[in-house]
């Protein structure tokens, strides 16, 4: 008896710090969800498969994230560079000014799903912006998390950014 009381116990000692997590509004879509950011909004625009969420991100400046989807068989990193190599080779093409890729590094999400991050500097219509592009691969598509923001915001919103990613979560 006091066997099974002691491994109970230590079952329930080790699942707590799990459920203990923050709560959040989790935008849910066909194939995966994820933490909307703590005050932000989602809207749905007619046409769109998916909503765009947008709110305040640091010092009151407006961001927004966008999710898209791409059917293509390419391995992840292989997928990553020539969708980066796209971007830089059309920038007029996209609405940019000018485009420059400036870090690229792999991701992990809460539920281990591996993706890579992008980080662009943009300018469009005068306003510098940055750009932070998260790529997974589903098993069926390529998942496109893209974030934009003020580029002097960059640094602070870097932060929050990354962890609303780390709350992915992709249905098999």
């Amino acid at each position: 008896m006091n066997k099974t009381f002691l491994v109970i116990l230590l079952v329930v000692a080790f699942a707590l710090p799990g459920h203990a997590q923050t709560p959040c509004t989790r935008y849910v879509a066909a194939d995966f969800s994820i933490c909307q950011p703590a005050g932000w909004t989602a809207n749905a625009k007619e046409g769109d498969v998916f909503k765009t969420i947008s709110g305040t991100a640091s010092n009151g400046k407006m961001a927004n994230l966008v999710f898209s989807e791409d059917a293509n068989s390419l391995k992840l990193g292989e997928y990553v560079d020539a969708t980066n190599n796209y971007a830089l080779k059309h920038v007029a093409d996209l609405g940019f000014t000018s485009l420059k890729l400036i870090g690229r590094s792999a991701v992990v999400t809460d539920t281990n799903e591996a993706g890579i991050k992008s980080i662009f500097l943009e300018e469009l219509s005068g306003n510098k912006l940055c750009g932070m592009q998260y790529i997974f691969d589903t098993g069926k598509k390529k998942l496109l998390v893209t974030f934009t923001s003020f580029e002097s915001e960059r640094v602070a919103n870097e932060k929050l950014f990354d962890e609303t990613v780390k709350s992915l979560r992709i249905d098999h």
